[in-house]
């Protein structure tokens, strides 16, 4: 047949051959000489692809697990530390203050601290005051013992003769420690190098007590500076009075020394506690 393309065949194994039992079955084609493309359109749209997530970047090996002993180790560490700081200091011995011993005097019955002097002490020289007295009062701690008080006051004089007088005194009751400042009195105040100062004990003022005297005289003034620290007990007390005079009025340095000395016995008797 002329225009036709010719057809392959082949017979199935269970042909019409001899011995065969049955028909032979219809050739079949060995290919389609014109193919056809399915047809989307009769079975559904086409099936998308699955997106498939990008992997994450691998962890570096083994950095985390070598991390978290040191970081345990670490914490471990501070905690001993805190522990054994806090130990250190709950060991360490307090100096805890001994129960006071009661002395023969006391700050407690003070209520101004210029009633235990004679004000009137500079009017021999100055006899008019100048300005208001200062004072100050130290009650002291019931555990440890402790206080004091001080005054201060001046006068002058004026008119046919010029003269200033001070007067300063502070008394201090020992605390329990046995703190007392007649030690700190005698460095500081009668031990410095002073030009033309005069310093020495002075006897049959309490325990014990010492004097410094500062003097300087011209034609035209002179001038007396007398100090007397004692200690008697648990009671330690400072007097200083210096005067100030024009060269016609008559000043005695022995008159200053014994108005100290006076104060000073004075504020002993004022601060002694009673039956004590």
């Amino acid at each position: 047949m002329s225009g036709q393309l010719p057809t392959r065949v082949r017979a199935d194994r269970t042909g019409t051959g001899a011995g065969s039992a049955g028909p032979a079955a219809e050739p079949a084609l060995f290919f389609d000489p014109f193919p056809t493309e399915p047809s989307w359109s009769a079975v559904g749209p086409a099936p998308e692809q699955a997106q498939v997530p990008a992997p994450s970047p691998p962890r570096p090996p083994g950095r985390i697990r070598r991390a978290v002993p040191w970081l345990i180790g670490s914490l471990v560490l501070v905690a001993a530390a805190a522990a054994l700081a806090v130990t250190i200091v709950v060991s360490i011995p307090r100096d805890e203050p001994q129960p006071v011993t009661p002395g023969r005097y006391s700050a407690s019955q003070v209520a101004d601290g210029c009633d235990l002097v004679d004000q009137r002490v500079l009017e021999r020289w100055a006899p008019q005051g100048a300005g208001t007295p200062a004072h100050h009062e130290r009650r002291g701690s019931a555990l440890i013992g402790g206080g004091g008080a001080d005054c201060s006051f001046a006068g002058t004089a004026s008119g046919r003769t010029i003269a200033r007088a001070e007067f300063a005194m502070d008394a201090e009751i020992a605390d329990s420690y046995g703190a007392s400042p007649y030690g700190s009195w005698i460095d500081t105040e009668l031990r410095r190098p002073v030009p033309g100062r005069v310093a020495g004990a002075l006897p049959g003022l309490g325990e014990r007590a010492v004097y410094a005297l500062d003097e300087d005289k011209t034609d035209y003034s002179h001038r007396v500076e007398y100090t007397v620290a004692a200690q008697d007990d648990n009671l330690a007390v400072k007097v200083r009075i210096a005067v100030f005079v024009d060269e016609r009025t008559q000043l005695d340095r022995d008159d200053v020394r014994q108005a100290c000395i006076d104060q000073v016995q004075r504020v002993f008797d004022g601060m002694r506690q009673r039956g004590v």
